[in-house]
């Protein structure tokens, strides 16, 4: 969850750099620092206390970390000490994280890409037109890099995934056998590289999970894709058996998730991954190529409620 929080600040703060880049390194400085997590944490807590999805909590979450802001010593080497400057950068730093927060869970689709994903907008195009064709989820596939990596080419995980796809390095070898790419050409940091898998394995999911569940629609068949590719195929496919229906949901399949041994954590970062990327970060995208939304407008009525719901639970909280 502490990692979700600093892969979400790091996308709302003005980049550092551009017009204001001293300001906007010093607000990266003073939240990007680390500590004051306990309040975000306790946000998203509270989330799942009341039935709600963690990621849907992320970015009010993402409020807390401002509400108290650090001494004004800590910023001596931006504002010269000077007691006044200090208070007026707390509050634009307060004000920046609240806006950018409270107001983009009432349309999400008004929030932008960051900057460092407008480099590589055209690469990811191709790519998803190449594997899975005009209609390809382009929206969904951005958003889904944006929440591995942030497009950052030079990311490794602390398990050790890499590049803007985050491929561990056994699956990067499988890919390119499968794929029959040279060794010295498999290369998860390299971004054209990194995309084209992405969108290439993204789509053998897709392809895999419409075998196994048939009687799904797209959406749902690729946010089960997404599963696999974070947590996957084997275990999403194995705990779904255990449900003993013949056409069980995508909601029951989700439900089932640690029916099969896997802990409580894992489940939960399994079936938050695809939520976040379908509901809120792939709206952003909007402008990329194709959202692909709920398979009927009850599921889609449905889905955008308990966004809506869990932000009026939370702001009602004492």
């Amino acid at each position: 969850a502490k990692e979700e929080i600093e892969k979400t600040l790091a996308a709302l703060l003005p980049a550092a750099d551009g017009e204001a880049s001293a300001l906007h390194a010093a607000m990266r400085w003073a939240v990007e620092g680390g500590g004051k997590r306990i309040r975000p944490l306790l946000c998203l807590a509270a989330a799942e206390s009341v039935g709600g999805a963690p990621a849907d909590a992320l970015l009010p979450a993402c409020a807390a970390p401002s509400s108290s802001p650090p001494p004004c010593w800590q910023w001596d080497w931006v504002l010269e000490g000077a007691a006044m400057r200090c208070n007026a950068f707390a509050l634009l730093l307060h004000l920046t994280l609240v806006s950018a927060t409270f107001m983009a869970p009432a349309g999400a689709q008004e929030a932008q890409p960051p900057a460092a994903a407008r480099r590589w907008r055209s690469t990811l195009v191709r790519a998803a037109h190449q594997q899975w064709g005009l209609d390809a989820p382009i929206a969904a596939m951005a958003a889904q890099v944006q929440q591995e990596s942030g497009w950052n080419p030079a990311a490794v995980s602390r398990v050790g995934a890499r590049g803007m796809a985050q491929f561990m390095p056994a699956t990067a070898r499988w890919w390119c056998q499968r794929q029959k790419i040279a060794a010295g050409d498999c290369q998860p940091h390299n971004p054209t590289w990194a995309l084209r898998a992405l969108a290439g394995y993204d789509a053998f999911l897709f392809e895999r999970m419409g075998r196994h569940f048939p009687h799904l629609g797209r959406f749902d068949r690729l946010w089960l894709a997404l599963r696999g590719y974070n947590g996957g195929e084997g275990n999403v496919t194995r705990e779904a058996a255990t449900i003993g229906l013949k056409a069980p949901t995508r909601r029951q399949i989700d439900a089932a998730c640690g029916a099969r041994g896997r802990s409580s954590a894992h489940c939960r970062e399994n079936t938050t991954y695809p939520r976040r990327i379908m509901l809120v970060l792939q709206p952003r995208y909007a402008q990329w190529g194709a959202v692909w939304a709920p398979d009927d407008a009850a599921a889609q009525s449905s889905e955008r409620m308990q966004g809506q719901r869990l932000q009026e639970r939370l702001l009602a909280l004492p």
